[in-house]
C-alpha cells in the first residue's frame, strides 16, 4: 500500500512541475492547474472505490503485504543477528582511531 501512495503523490508532484508554454514536444497546451486538479481527485475518487468494485484483489494484495512485512521482519531480525555476532567479535581494546600520539603529562 505504500508502494501505490508513493507513486501517487510522485505522480501528483510530476503534473504541477511547469513544462514550458507550449506544453512540451507535441503535447497538449492550455491545460490549468484547476483541470489538473479536478483530474487528480476524480481519479483519486475512483480508486477509492476500487476495493468495493473488486474485493477479491484487494484481498489478495492485503495478504501479500502481510506476508511482506513479515519478510521484511525476519530479514531485519537475521541482520541484527549478524551485526552483534560481528560487534562482539571486535576486541575494543585495539582499536585505535587515529596516529596521534598520546601527550605527555
Amino acid at each position: 500500500m505504500f508502494f501505490i501512495r508513493a507513486i501517487f503523490w510522485f505522480s501528483l508532484v510530476m503534473l504541477f512541475i511547469p513544462i514550458g508554454d507550449d506544453g512540451g514536444e507535441g503535447g497538449p497546451a492550455g491545460i490549468s492547474g484547476e483541470q489538473t486538479l479536478a483530474a487528480v481527485q476524480a481519479a483519486a475518487h475512483d480508486l477509492a472505490g476500487f476495493c468495493e468494485r473488486n474485493p477479491a484483489t484487494c484481498n489478495t494484495a492485503g495478504a501479500l503485504v502481510i506476508q511482506y512485512g513479515q519478510k521484511v521482519r525476519t530479514g531485519a531480525g537475521e541482520l541484527v543477528a549478524r551485526l552483534d555476532e560481528k560487534l562482539a567479535a571486535t576486541p575494543t581494546d585495539a582499536v585505535h582511531t587515529g596516529s596521534v600520539s598520546k601527550a605527555d603529562e
